[in-house]
């Protein structure tokens, strides 16, 4: 598996990356090109995951990633 594709720590994935670019992607333009990335719901959730399993915490910049 890749872990440069997958959500992952300590070589343990805990997110399909494939999946949500597959089902939670959405196109936006990025210095004039069409881009396909993640929805910002997706996003906040990937930085969720990460802030719990990786830091084992989450931070005040974790909770304005959301409210946003």
């Amino acid at each position: 598996m890749d872990l440069y594709m997958h959500p992952s720590f300590a070589w343990v994935v805990y997110m399909e990356g494939g999946r949500l670019l597959r089902e939670f992607s959405e196109g936006f333009e990025l210095c004039g090109e069409a881009v396909r990335g993640l929805s910002r719901e997706a996003e906040v959730a990937v930085a969720a995951a990460h802030a719990v399993y990786k830091e084992h915490l989450v931070l005040l910049l974790d909770c304005t990633t959301a409210r946003r």
